[in-house]
């Protein structure tokens, strides 16, 4: 069984695990991401507001946290969604 851990309101459980795998992901507060990572906005600090995104990819920052980590399709320039 994989799991990603994942704390966005995009997230819901896989329909494909079993009843008890979902019992253990939800006591562990662990959760599937479904949404396609091309498909997340994320908030640009140039252009002001919540633009598409390219080139996405999840990492965990220094202290443990994971973010996505992506370009701005508007500006192109670099933005990070901490948590």
């Amino acid at each position: 069984m994989t799991i990603e851990v994942a704390t966005t309101e995009e997230t819901y459980h896989s329909p494909e695990l079993s009843e008890s795998d979902r019992q253990a992901a939800k006591k562990e507060e662990l959760w599937i991401m479904v949404t396609p990572l091309e498909s997340v906005e994320i908030y640009c600090l140039r252009c002001r507001a919540k633009t598409g995104s390219q080139n996405v990819e999840q990492v965990t920052l220094k202290n443990g946290r994971p973010a996505l980590r992506a370009v701005c399709t508007v500006c192109g320039t670099g933005k990070y969604r901490i948590g």
